[in-house]
């Protein structure tokens, strides 16, 4: 009997007999998964022969963020049996947005307290999480008009990051940093036209805000923004990210420009004037 024919015979022997086999030999005989640990919150059973999945991750249902520890990152849920592991993307987070960045080994959120990098304090954190919602229409920078002269402009040379395909994530951790950075820049600064009453209408002002308890809101690095972009799209596409229009980042390109990134179609882009109005998501980590 040849092997494709002994192979149909005993699916079928399977079948008049009861027995349901899965086919996990890459050559197509017909055999059971060997069925791994039982699947978790966070974590799949897979067949131990072929690393299929057998079931997916449960998922977490209502996380009990008063467990979350910030030195692993662990949270526990009201799932039978889950007794800890790591929200996922989509969860909703510690402040009641959005998780759409999980880094299981931690990474680190710089805090903006000096100009000097190698100076700045840190701590781990393991999740990004991003609001409800974004505020349309918010501009960057002071000046009100794209025609302004560079001097009128916030500039902000400490917080200049260029996105590298190569190391996508490289400014990941550096979006809090860069809005103190932005703010105090702006701060020490007088507006054209004396119009102090606009410092609350610049985009890391509006970032910065208190949303669901927390204080440590910030405008995203562009490297921040965009795995923000990755998980609004396929295969995730967490709802409540924004899926359409421009956002701006904290990353300066140079004294009149700014990183920005297009929703509808993940467009990273480099020369827009700071004046321009654009979207604002706020976004902190934990």
């Amino acid at each position: 009997m040849k092997k494709g024919t002994k192979s149909i015979g005993i699916i079928f022997l399977a079948i008049l007999i009861g027995f349901t086999f899965i086919t996990c030999d890459p050559e197509g005989d017909a055999c059971t998964h060997t069925a791994g640990a039982a699947a978790t919150c966070s974590t799949a059973q897979t067949c131990t022969k072929c690393s299929g999945v057998i079931q997916a991750a449960l998922g977490h249902q209502t996380i009990d963020w008063s467990t979350y520890v910030p030195t692993t990152g662990h949270v526990s849920c009201d799932r039978s049996g889950c007794t800890g592991g790591f929200a996922k993307i989509g969860d909703a987070g510690q402040a009641g947005g959005i998780i759409f960045y999980v880094d299981k080994n931690g990474f680190k959120l710089y805090q903006g307290t000096n100009n000097t990098l190698a100076s700045d304090t840190y701590i781990t954190v393991y999740y990004l999480e991003a609001w409800t919602e974004s505020v349309p229409s918010i501009r960057w920078s002071w000046a009100n008009q794209p025609t302004w002269s560079p001097d009128e402009y916030t500039d902000v040379p400490l917080v200049q990051q260029a996105h590298d395909t190569g190391n996508p994530t490289q400014w990941i951790g550096y979006g809090l940093r860069n809005t103190r950075l932005i703010i105090s820049a702006m701060n020490a600064m007088v507006s054209p036209n004396n119009e102090d009453t606009l410092r609350g209408d610049r985009a890391v002002h509006v970032a910065s805000t208190t949303k669901g308890g927390k204080d440590d809101w910030f405008l995203p690095s562009v490297d921040e923004l965009n795995v923000m972009y990755i998980a609004s799209t396929e295969p995730n596409s967490v709802s409540g990210l924004p899926t359409s229009g421009w956002h701006w980042s904290s990353s300066q390109v140079y004294v009149e420009h700014a990183w920005d990134q297009c929703f509808d179609f993940g467009y990273m882009v480099s020369n827009v004037g700071k004046s321009y109005p654009y979207d604002v998501r706020a976004v902190r980590a934990f």
